[in-house]
């Protein structure tokens, strides 16, 4: 495989792709497209480190150019972003793009408000992965639930029963 192939099955399947110059100079091939479709970049650093605290500054190579530049590349290890994983007992929302899983139709009806809380959390070599109401669910569907605050008003008799209930009210 060419190096233009390789770096474009990379970047296809979610790497991110770091090339050095033959100056010594780091860039790295961000997974995010440009408007006009293509893979953002960063600008030239003197270390790789500088190149991935700055992925995704500028905007793509265009084909033609891309095909010209990468000639005099050499193309380093590809790489994932790191994720903070969540924590047991984070509630979180279920993406819409699990639900193209092959196994959807089998647990659809314990998820029917795409949302659940996290039991366990495993890291393997599948990677990482948790338990949501009994399965066993990847990162990659998942985002922090976000719960808006519901502010309501009361009559002061209202409130005065409440409280004589033991109902704990936090204004």
């Amino acid at each position: 495989m060419n190096k233009l192939n390789y770096l474009n099955d990379c970047l296809a399947k979610g790497l991110n792709v770091p090339v050095k110059k033959e100056d010594g100079y780091f860039q790295v091939i961000s997974t995010a497209k440009d408007v006009d479709g293509d893979y953002r970049r960063s600008s030239w650093w003197s270390t790789l480190e500088g190149a991935k605290q700055h992925i995704g500054y500028w905007d793509g190579y265009r084909k033609e150019n891309l095909e010209k530049e990468i000639k005099d590349w050499e193309i380093l290890t590809p790489f994932r972003l790191e994720v903070e994983p969540f924590k047991v007992g984070d509630k979180v929302q279920i993406l819409e793009s699990i639900k193209e899983t092959d196994n959807w139709d089998g647990f659809k009806h314990d998820f029917k408000d795409m949302t659940g809380e996290i039991k366990s959390v495993y890291n393997d070599i599948d990677g990482l992965n948790y338990i949501i109401n009994s399965y066993y669910i990847s990162h990659k569907y998942l985002l922090p639930l976000r719960e808006e605050e519901v502010t309501i008003k009361i009559s002061k008799k209202s409130l005065e029963a409440l409280q004589e209930a033991g109902i704990k009210i936090i204004k």
